[in-house]
């Protein structure tokens, strides 16, 4: 049995009703988990941004896979009677726990088994489930016809649906979680008529310039974009008081791709002059087919340009998985990414300023030369665990801002900032 399958636990709730969930069920308790779970054990777990050009839409979009081991019947279908599942496989509740070498427990994912693609091996006797994220309901439901009537506004468009019963049997919503950035009306209400949940839940959130995430009590939570919350922070290999917590950066770009400076909806463009002069036009087109007033179309397109108009700094920061237990999608993150200097040539030693003289000394070489500013804030927009290694991987885009006061660090030449950072005591 390996250390990774021993710190995570697996709970599965199955239906045994339409919308009713019964026992929950420890399968890391009642049996032998190098028995049920195969080699593979848990797939790797991942979290993020469901839209590619936007931080805006239904979040938390996660799947992982389960491989267990199946002789005994207990993990077939609701067609055996040795299963479980007495009512439906699909929608099964799935929990996966990690604890960490302090005996902390924390809830790594919550999810539905997706029938669909769940597949089953009699000969090797394993069954493989895909387990969705719980927003994966917005897939499997539609809006029934009549629910959205013209003159409705975007937000009560949105409580409406997510007060569907097959949404809330899975998830949680109360009104007061409820928060637009930018509320109109509905012009025409059919358009939502016999639509799937996810699809039309994407439009709202765009067209309010809002988010939707679920908490780790099942709550949907809708809010608007933020660079307010939780900050994390973060460490490189040569940082001066020992605290290095990054094992490594990849995929450092500048963000030009989810770039856009120029934002068309429903035929009404908005254009930034001074990002297209120093970038070239970026064109985004957007269509809300249940909005016709064009008096409603300029507002949505600023706030969404607004966001967009300039490139911010994306990366992937791995780092081992007790380091990143508590951080969520949407969370912010500071990176103190040190560079390490050293002479060019073994003969040398490093070049002073007021001493070294240009022209006849080298500049020195740099280790981690990357250009992050220590209290630049970073928004989590993708997390992928894997259960094998303890490792998970944070993709980061830039939020745009800076911590106020910054993690505190020794000023460093060429990284320092003047007026912001501190000299320190000789």
């Amino acid at each position: 049995m390996t250390q990774s399958r021993l710190q995570y636990k697996v709970l599965i709730t199955p239906l045994i009703a339409k919308n009713t969930y019964g026992e929950t069920l420890d399968i890391t308790a009642d049996i032998d988990i190098s028995e049920f779970v195969s080699e593979k054990g848990i797939g790797k777990i991942k979290s993020q941004v469901d839209n590619g050009d936007y931080d805006f839409g239904i979040f938390s979009f996660t799947d992982i896979t389960l491989n267990v081991i199946n002789y005994s019947g207990k993990f077939n279908d609701e067609s055996s009677s040795y299963s479980i599942f007495s009512f439906r496989r699909d929608l099964a509740k799935i929990k996966v726990q990690f604890t960490d070498s302090y005996n902390e427990t924390t809830l790594m994912f919550e999810g539905i088994v997706n029938d669909e693609a769940t597949r089953q091996d009699n000969n090797k006797g394993t069954v493989k489930f895909k387990v969705l994220s719980y927003s994966s309901i917005f897939n499997k439901t539609k809006i029934p016809a009549g629910i959205i009537s013209n003159g409705t506004t975007l937000s009560a468009a949105i409580e409406r649906i997510l007060n569907l019963t097959d949404i809330k049997a899975i998830l949680n919503f109360d009104p007061i979680n409820l928060n637009v950035g930018y509320d109109t009306t509905i012009d025409d209400g059919s358009k939502f008529d016999n639509k799937k949940v996810k699809d039309a839940i994407n439009q709202l959130l765009l067209a309010s310039s809002s988010i939707l995430y679920i908490d780790d009590s099942q709550n949907m939570i809708v809010t608007t974009r933020s660079e307010e919350g939780i900050v994390h922070n973060y460490f490189g290999g040569f940082d001066r008081f020992g605290r290095e917590n990054i094992l490594k950066i990849n995929k450092f770009n500048n963000g030009l791709q989810r770039m856009f400076n120029a934002i068309d909806v429903n035929g009404v463009s908005i254009e930034d002059p001074i990002s297209i002069n120093r970038l070239g036009i970026r064109t985004k087109s957007l269509n809300f087919d249940f909005l016709t007033d064009s008096n409603k179309y300029q507002p949505i397109a600023t706030r969404i340009l607004d966001d967009f108009k300039f490139q911010r700094t994306e990366m992937e920061m791995e780092v081992r998985t007790k380091d990143a237990k508590n951080v969520s999608l949407l969370d912010l993150v500071t990176i103190n990414y040190t560079a390490a200097y050293y002479p060019a040539n073994d003969n040398e030693y490093l070049p002073l300023y007021g001493i070294s003289k240009y022209g006849q000394d080298n500049y020195p070489l740099t280790i981690n030369p990357l250009p992050i500013r220590s209290n630049e804030l970073f928004k989590v927009i993708g997390i992928f665990e894997d259960p094998k290694s303890l490792k998970t991987v944070l993709k980061l885009r830039s939020s745009g801002k800076a911590l106020e006061g910054g993690v505190e660090t020794l000023p460093v030449y060429g990284q320092a900032v003047y007026g912001s950072s501190i000299y320190q005591a000789a």
